[in-house]
């Protein structure tokens, strides 16, 4: 019986615990052989049983200390391992023993690339280059370690360097094409990856790539084509029918993203992430209640699940469960500290139950990850119910640098101004705001009790009522309008009158 034959015959048809089995009787009959342990590493190698395999690999460059394959293939396990000293020793004694291995050139250089030895990694690939110049793995990998660096140009200089050698190679293709997306060129990069379904349509992963770069460019039905041709090239696996649902979210067609979600489940695939967008696609039709079991649902396959977390909160919130919507947020920033929207959702929160200090740290804390006006308006917010009016006009005029056209910003910034008896600055940015949108019922009944402190009782009066008309469960309206109106003369509230009841 040729063992090692009959062994190679069974790692190139995946049957690799049989490969050992036949390794185990050879190396029985000939201990001594190296290649018999060389063999039995590689299928050990695909097993992933590494430390076996480097065991297997030492014994045989014990027995035969001059073979390059031998110390390639420990170099390539220790490699797994994160163990790069000792595999970059390896890869460079099988370049010793044979200084015309481009894969080892192209190993070491892996290794030492990920090691940021980036000089000597774009070496070690030029070497396989030089090597062998009409092998595309030199030219690929370089490629990659340039768009790395990000050296777009030169990687496609030598992506197209590979494709002139050979100008069907699908990998070379999409690659090129990932580089394209790094460029945000979303047309080269789809007919980059339309190239390589060309010549692979079988290859799942590039109509991934192809329907990621029509989403990018805006064309979602050109994406959802290539989810269905996935779906229709393997009706069994989730992939297809994950994407499928995201894009459908895209279109707005959130009944049809839940039939695919449900597909997915049916296959017996469950996953956090899964279960999150379905919430999402239930939320935006507005059926919160299986919204927040389908986020319920996404944290208990996963507790260290925060976006799920947040999600809850985001329901709860909204129908004013502060004490479960602060335990939800409380738990996702547990879990990650360095997403702002969780901290803008608990200073919200934190507002809501009067916690003004609380509010204002977790406001703080937003802006010291990023530059947004909504933060600088709530924290306003919360300085102002601080007395801390001149520190929330500065933040509405940092905010108003940002988005000047925000109406809140300027709400916000008149209240202060209000507390701090500067009237007209106070009713010029009401006005402002009411100007930029206005259906916000708060922004008259502020504008109203200004208006009330300098003596335009009829003109409060209107404005307490225009925001009862847009708000009429407005209890602070309809007690400023009860308070003000009694202070009219009999003419003035008949004027008022004639616009409508007071209630």
């Amino acid at each position: 019986m040729n063992y090692e034959k009959t062994a190679r015959e069974k790692i190139d048809n995946g049957l690799f615990e049989e490969a050992v089995q036949i390794m185990n009787r050879a190396i029985e009959l000939h201990p001594r052989k190296a290649e018999y342990y060389y063999v039995r590493g590689d299928a050990k190698h695909c097993l992933g049983e590494y430390e076996d395999a480097i065991l297997d690999y030492d014994k045989a460059i014990e027995l035969d200390k001059n073979e390059s394959r031998f110390y390639h293939m420990r170099g390539r396990s220790k490699y797994i391992l994160e163990r790069y000293k000792e595999a970059e020793a390896d890869e460079t004694k099988a370049i010793l023993y044979d200084p015309k291995d481009v894969v080892s050139y192209l190993v070491r250089g892996d290794i030492r690339r990920d090691m940021e030895q980036y000089s000597e990694a774009s070496a070690d690939y030029n070497r396989a280059i030089e090597v062998d110049p009409l092998d595309v793995r030199g030219y690929a990998f370089l490629a990659s370690l340039k768009q790395e660096l990000e050296l777009y140009e030169d990687a496609l200089s030598l992506y197209e360097q590979a494709l002139r050698i050979n100008p069907k190679d699908d990998r070379v293709y999409a690659d090129m094409g990932d580089t394209y997306m790094e460029l945000r060129e979303y047309k080269k990069a789809i007919e980059c990856y339309g190239k390589a379904i060309e010549f692979d349509p079988m290859w799942l992963g590039y109509y991934v790539k192809r329907g990621n770069a029509k989403e990018k460019a805006g064309k979602l039905k050109g994406a959802l084509s290539d989810y269905n041709k996935i779906i229709k090239i393997a009706p069994t696996i989730d992939m297809g029918y994950v994407y499928k649902g995201d894009v459908l979210q895209d279109l707005g067609r959130y009944e049809d993203a839940i039939k695919a979600y449900e597909k997915v489940i049916n296959l017996g695939c469950d996953f956090d992430g899964l279960y999150n967008a379905m919430g999402t696609a239930y939320y935006n039709l507005g059926k919160y209640d299986e919204a927040l079991k389908a986020y319920e649902k996404a944290v208990e396959l996963n507790p260290l699940f925060p976006r799920g977390h947040y999600n809850c909160a985001r329901i709860h919130f909204k129908f004013k469960n502060d004490k479960e919507a602060l335990s939800s947020i409380e738990r996702a920033i547990f879990i990650d500290d360095t997403e702002p929207e969780y901290f803008l959702m608990r200073g919200r929160l934190n507002l809501t139950l009067n916690d003004f200090p609380g509010a204002e740290e977790d406001f703080t804390k937003v802006l010291s990850y990023c530059v947004d006006s909504e933060a600088y308006c709530l924290r306003a917010k919360a300085r102002n119910n601080l007395g801390r009016h001149e520190e929330a006009i500065a933040d509405c005029n940092f905010g108003l640098k940002i988005d000047s056209e925000d109406p809140y910003l300027y709400m916000v910034r008149g209240d202060a101004e209000d507390e701090l008896e500067r009237y007209s600055d106070a009713i010029r940015d009401y006005n402002k705001a009411i100007g930029l949108d206005p259906e916000i019922a708060t922004a008259y009944n502020l504008r109203g009790i200004t208006k009330g402190k300098i003596g335009e009782l009829k003109n409060a009066c209107y404005d307490f009522k225009k925001a009862l008309a847009l708000s009429p469960e407005y209890e602070s309206a309809k007690n400023n309008l009860e308070r003000i109106y009694k202070k009219l003369s009999k003419e003035e509230k008949a004027e008022i009158n004639n616009c409508g009841t007071i209630s």
